[in-house]
């Protein structure tokens, strides 16, 4: 159960960041939160998560998750605001981060 939401975490995590690259999602780039907190859920949380799930080092981790969050982050967070929200806003990446978040620690803590 544990690796279940270390992975929903993951997906979570590169959705907040897909989020933010879509063109929808221009007109906020002027708030400076709203481009930290996807960077650090893509970027280092789900590294984070991706490290209690893979036994490898952490710095391959990182270069494995940066091709996926450019690839997989971007196209999860086109089905994401295909499927939910077609403007995406600010409230969307702070609910898929606290998901992830939460997931998260749920899955550390069950592993």
């Amino acid at each position: 159960m544990g690796t279940f939401f270390l992975v929903v975490s993951i997906i979570a995590f590169l959705i907040s960041f897909g989020i933010t690259k879509l063109p929808a999602y221009d007109d906020i780039v002027g708030n400076p939160l709203s481009m930290i907190l996807p960077f650090v859920g893509g970027f280092i949380l789900a590294v984070v998560a991706e490290c209690i799930l893979i036994d490898l080092a952490w710095y391959w981790v990182f270069l494995i998750n940066s091709a996926a969050a450019w690839t997989i982050g971007i196209l999860l967070g086109a089905i994401y605001a295909r499927w939910f929200n077609p403007n995406p806003a600010f409230g969307d990446v702070i609910i898929t981060f606290g998901v992830g978040v939460v997931a998260l620690i749920l899955g550390a803590i069950m592993i």
